[in-house]
């Protein structure tokens, strides 16, 4: 029984370590490939994770960030900032072209995507030609998206929001609410007054 507890602890201290391995030859691929993304201290990065930027776009990802795996962040122009100690979960997508800044202490789940840009709609011209419309999303310090949440252009989340799985916010959330549906609608206050 001993021998078995022994392997265990010891296959765990070689998974530990092939997670900082990991994460530290993405942090040093990242530096050396994007001189316009800034990483902080104690960024984990799992597998598979995308970073991209063009020369207009800039990403900012403070300390204690955990990236999971199969994570896309992509600045075409503009600046994505994650504040410190945020998780993103399994698959989540963050694309900007103007302003994304997601605050400290936030926990988006797995597949979540969050855009700050939509495609026109007009008549005649096809659809990879139209023009991009885009305003800043900001989503507030110690927030909760449940997977497969989508966030829209101009949208601001509050601090302290819950937001549930599977919606989609295409309006403002005030601090402090639990709010779920598509299109997203408050359902209660987090202290669990209900509206």
């Amino acid at each position: 029984m001993s021998e078995l507890l022994l392997f265990r602890k010891f296959r765990s201290l070689l998974i530990k370590l092939g997670r900082i391995s990991l994460s530290l030859t993405t942090r040093i691929r990242i530096n050396f490939l994007y001189p316009n993304v800034s990483v902080g201290k104690n960024v984990f990065f799992g597998r598979l994770v995308s970073i991209r930027t063009s020369d207009l776009g800039k990403i900012i990802i403070s300390d204690n960030v955990s990236i999971d795996n199969f994570c896309l962040l992509l600045a075409q122009k503009g600046t994505l900032t994650i504040g410190k100690g945020t998780y993103l979960g399994h698959g989540t997508h963050i694309c900007t072209i103007d302003n994304i800044n997601i605050g400290e202490n936030c926990l988006i789940a797995a597949y979540c995507i969050i855009r700050d840009m939509k495609h026109g709609t007009e008549v005649g011209i096809p659809i990879n030609e139209q023009k991009q419309d885009a305003n800043p999303v900001i989503v507030g310090d110690d927030v909760c998206l449940g997977a497969h949440t989508v966030v829209t252009v101009g949208v601001t989340i509050g601090d302290g929001t819950i937001i549930g799985a599977n919606s989609v916010v295409t309006k403002d959330i005030a601090s402090g609410k639990i709010a779920a549906g598509v299109p997203t609608k408050v359902l209660r206050n987090r202290s669990g007054e209900y509206l």
